[in-house]
């Protein structure tokens, strides 16, 4: 470990630092956390299904809109109930563990990073992730990102607290070993064995290479292929495995996970199994679900926008990695190897499946930021080996942005009439962190370099609050359904759309609603099946005029577009109740029924 800097232990120590990144990344995450309403598609379907789940007092079988939801395990819906059950059901409830669990895994990532390397990068690590983009989306939203990001990376702390124990095996003492294990079992509860799989594969290949990476053969250059297939000697690859004690450590994971999915394979006769494992794993990775596709470039690209603003200066930190192993004796320190093997093993790992989102590699950014702050630390002590010209142009990049940040902003809130104008005034901040950069360059002492380099973390955290947070809730306010008054107020009526579907609806009318099929065929079967299904079963499809029939209460959610076309399928007493604007669309919401049925609305109703 480098020598700490000693004008800054007042700064870095843990009793300082500690709650610097508490406070900082508190107010990142929490600032107006409840006021946005909930972001389509996501976040409503999983605020919904964990409301359903505890009305029905159900914590077993998550369903959404009256159906099994089999696209994530439940532990996101069981914290969500524990905040419903404290702050009552709304979107700050919904998100507080995201917005929590967050927090833990910054607390988390500088304490990996100061495992191996010192308090100062660990300081701008953490720092740097709790303002870094992607990662502030994941810890303000109501989905499973946060809490995996956060199990993924707890275990992986467990491994480094023991890793940088000269000689120790992380997996051989007993506190790591369980921590390890057991923090994987809850990232299989958050998301399914992509959160076991991935972070052994990390971890398993560190151990692999900590007795090769310094042998003789790593020294030459020429046997670079002979370098690559090394630490996958079947006898070195089989001595890993035992070392990580894998069997114990795979049952003790399944003690965690299993019990659920045993449970909720009996309670629905197998189908959410079937469903989770073949549809939403396999079938993920095999082909394009939901468009949702992409090439190789992909991830790549996701990282450069999702981690900033600090990927602006990963074309210097990539080149000081690549300066350091090109030499003849590898320099790269067991924090880097790891961060860099966290790095490719989730993005390569995603980068093979078919169905791609940004969202999927987000376990990594926490390596992201260790690597982007050990680099910054090399520079601020003059250790590092990028081009100089490197640093100035990414500064260069940032001003840059920041003037495209206040155009594009002022462009947006012409165009968009929910966008506030005063959002221009956050592409000051890319330029104040440009200013703050060139000023670190400039600056003779490492003690003011530093302080430029935490000055500039402190910035990105001021665009993230305003951008998510104050931005986010001058706009997503707006998103809330505006005919679900009407329909909370006929609490006798059944709820069907035409064409047309959004999960905020069901969750801010607090009502199921049926799909209506859009072309002329028609199930005879189709009322039946809906009368005599199991709770957590699939809905058929009904005709307009089925639903019409089987019903004296009916309301059906169209559009102006598709108004013309449901109209013929209808009876004549059926009309147009309500008009409504369609968030950020150009087409209108039309609220359709029989009006003589219609109970009469109170002046006074709840919203939920």
């Amino acid at each position: 470990m480098e020598q700490e800097i000693q004008p800054l232990n007042p700064i870095t120590t843990p009793r300082v630092a500690i709650p610097i990144i508490i406070l900082v990344s508190g107010f990142v995450f929490f600032w107006a956390l409840g006021e946005p309403a909930y972001w389509d598609r996501d976040e409503p379907r999983n605020a919904e299904c964990a409301a359903q789940m505890m009305a029905r007092g159900d914590w077993i079988v998550p369903t959404f809109n009256d159906q099994l939801r089999q696209q994530k395990p439940p532990l996101l819906y069981w914290l969500m109930g524990v905040a419903y059950s404290i702050f009552g059901v709304n979107e700050f409830s919904g998100r507080f563990f995201s917005a929590l669990l967050g927090v833990g895994t910054v607390v988390a990532t500088w304490g990996i990073t100061k495992s191996f390397f010192d308090r100062a990068t660990a300081l701008l690590a953490s720092l740097m992730l709790a303002s870094s983009l992607m990662f502030c989306v994941a810890a303000r939203a109501a989905t499973p990102d946060s809490v995996l990001i956060f199990c993924v990376t707890m275990a992986i702390w467990f491994f480094s607290k023991r890793f940088t124990v000269a000689g120790r095996n992380p997996f051989a003492d007993r506190a790591s070993f369980f921590g390890i294990y057991f923090f994987l079992g809850l990232a299989m509860l958050a998301k399914g064995p992509v959160g076991f799989l991935l972070p052994m594969a990390v971890m398993g290949w560190v151990l692999l290479q900590r007795d090769w990476i310094e042998s003789d053969l790593t020294r030459s250059n020429a046997n670079l292929i002979r370098r690559i297939a090394e630490p996958f000697a079947p006898g070195r690859f089989i001595r890993t495995l035992r070392s990580m004690h894998v069997l114990t450590g795979v049952a003790l994971s399944l003690m965690v996970a299993a019990p659920w999915f045993a449970a909720v394979g009996v309670a629905t006769e197998g189908e959410f199994l079937k469903r989770f494992f073949l549809e939403e794993n396999f079938g993920r990775a095999t082909k394009v679900l939901e468009n949702h596709s992409g090439g190789l470039e992909y991830y790549p690209l996701a990282i450069l926008v999702g981690f900033f603003p600090w990927s602006i200066f990963w074309g210097p930190v990539v080149a000081d990695l690549f300066m350091r192993t090109s030499k003849s004796k590898p320099r790269l320190e067991p924090g880097t190897r790891l961060a860099i093997a966290w790095i490719v093993i989730q993005v390569a790992a995603f980068s093979m499946v078919k169905t791609k989102l940004p969202s999927y590699v987000t376990p990594c950014y926490p390596a992201l930021a260790i690597l982007t702050a050990a680099a910054t630390m090399r520079l601020i002590r003059q250790l590092s080996e990028s081009p100089k010209w490197l640093w100035h142009g990414a500064n260069v990049v940032m001003f840059l942005t920041g003037v495209a940040t206040v155009i594009g902003f002022w462009i947006a809130a012409d165009k968009f009439e929910p966008i506030p104008r005063w959002l221009l005034v956050l592409g000051l901040a890319p330029i104040a962190i440009s200013a703050l950069g060139w000023m670190l360059m400039k600056s003779v002492s490492h003690e003011s370099r530093f302080r430029f380099a935490l000055g500039s973390t402190l910035t990105a955290s001021l665009f993230s609050m305003g951008l998510l947070g104050a931005g986010g809730a001058a706009v997503g306010s707006q998103n809330r359904m505006s005919l679900a008054e009407t329909i909370r107020q006929q609490p006798a009526a059944e709820i069907a759309t035409y064409g047309c579907l959004e999960s905020s609806w069901i969750y801010y009318s607090g009502r199921p609603m049926v799909e209506l099929r859009t072309d002329d065929r028609e199930d005879a079967n189709a009322i039946a099946q809906l009368q005599q299904r199991k709770f957590w079963q699939q809905k058929p499809w009904l005709s307009p005029a089925q639903f019409a029939e089987s019903t004296d209460h009916g309301l059906i959610i169209t559009t102006n577009q598709r108004w013309m076309s449901l109209k013929e399928k209808l009876p004549t007493e059926w009309k147009i109740i309500q008009k409504a604007d369609w968030f950020l669309k150009d087409e209108q919401l039309l609220l359709i029924g029989k009006i003589d049925s219609l109970a009469a609305i109170p002046e006074n109703s709840s919203r939920r």
